[in-house]
C-alpha cells in the first residue's frame, strides 16, 4: 500500500500491511490496554496540583463532587507502575467511615466501581454539606466527613473542609470549601514548657541617709531633792569624795565647813 498507510480498503481487496502500519497498530494496542487498566482512561504525565488519582472501591459508581474517604496503601504503587503511572499517585476511595474524619478526597468526574479518576485532595471545589442548624451563634464554617456518607461532608465546629461560602437553610445544601483549611476544635493541649530565664543581677545594700535632729525638749524637768546644810563636826575643809550624813550618801567635789 503505497502512500496513505491510513488508507481504507474495501471487502475482497488485497493489501500489504507495512512495517509503519503496523508499527501505529501496536502502539494503539497498548494504549487502548493501559486505558484498560486505567479503568477510564490513560493516565495523563500531569494533572492539577490539588488533584489526584483515586480508585473507586465503594462497591458503586460515584458522580462528581462526591465524597470518599482514603484507605491505606496504594491503588497503584509507583515501583510497580510503568510510564504515567509512575509520576502520579493513586489512592485508594472507599466509603468513608469514622476513620476517615480529615482524610478524604471529592471526586472531580464520574467515577465507576473498581475505575480510576481524578479528585480534588487540596485546593478549593464544589460539594453538598448537611446543615443542622442556622440559630444565631452557631459555628458552620467548617465541615467533615459523616461515617457511611459519601454524597456530602457533615458541618461542625472543626473539620479539613473550611465553607467558604454555601446556601441558605438547614439539610443538604450546595457550599464552595477550601481543603485543608482545618480548624481545630476548642480546648487544645498544652504546650512544653519554656526554658528557665536568666537571674537578675544581685542587688547592692545601701544605707539610707541619717534622720534629721528632732527639736530640743522645753518641758522642765522635775524638781531635785532639798539640799542639806553639810557639818563636818572637825571644822576642816571637804573635799571631793562621797560623805555619807544622816543615811543619805553625798558626791561632793570641794566644800567649806561653816
Amino acid at each position: 500500500m503505497a502512500g496513505d498507510k491510513y488508507k481504507k480498503v474495501v471487502a475482497g481487496a488485497q493489501f500489504e500491511v507495512g512495517a509503519p502500519l503496523w508499527n501505529s497498530i501496536t502502539e494503539a494496542a497498548k494504549a487502548n490496554e493501559e486505558r484498560g487498566r486505567a479503568g477510564g482512561g490513560q493516565l495523563p504525565r500531569r494533572i492539577p496540583a490539588d488533584q489526584v488519582y483515586v480508585q473507586n472501591n465503594t462497591g458503586a459508581k460515584v458522580s462528581m463532587y462526591h465524597v470518599l474517604g482514603i484507605d491505606s496503601g496504594l491503588a497503584i504503587a509507583a515501583s510497580g507502575a510503568t510510564g504515567a503511572r509512575q509520576s502520579n499517585i493513586v489512592l485508594k476511595g472507599i466509603v468513608p467511615t469514622s476513620g476517615s474524619i480529615g482524610k478524604f478526597v471529592i471526586t472531580a468526574q464520574v467515577i465507576p466501581a473498581g475505575s480510576i479518576g481524578l479528585a480534588w485532595v487540596s485546593g478549593v471545589c464544589a460539594v453538598q454539606v448537611n446543615v443542622l442548624s442556622e440559630s444565631t451563634g452557631t459555628d458552620n464554617n467548617y465541615a467533615d466527613v459523616k461515617s457511611g456518607e459519601t454524597k456530602q461532608l457533615e458541618i461542625n465546629t472543626s473539620g479539613a473542609a473550611q465553607i467558604l461560602t454555601r446556601n441558605s437553610g438547614t439539610g443538604t445544601v450546595w457550599a464552595v470549601v477550601r481543603l485543608g483549611g482545618t480548624a481545630a476544635a476548642s480546648g487544645g493541649t498544652t504546650g512544653p514548657t519554656g526554658p528557665q530565664g536568666f537571674g537578675g543581677p544581685t542587688g547592692q545594700s545601701v544605707t539610707g541617709p541619717t534622720g534629721a535632729v528632732g527639736p530640743a525638749s522645753t518641758a522642765t524637768g522635775p524638781t531635785g531633792p532639798s539640799g542639806l546644810p553639810l557639818v563636818d563636826p572637825s571644822g576642816v575643809d571637804l573635799y571631793k569624795g562621797f560623805y555619807v550624813v544622816s543615811g543619805n550618801v553625798w558626791a561632793v567635789d570641794y566644800l567649806r565647813a561653816h
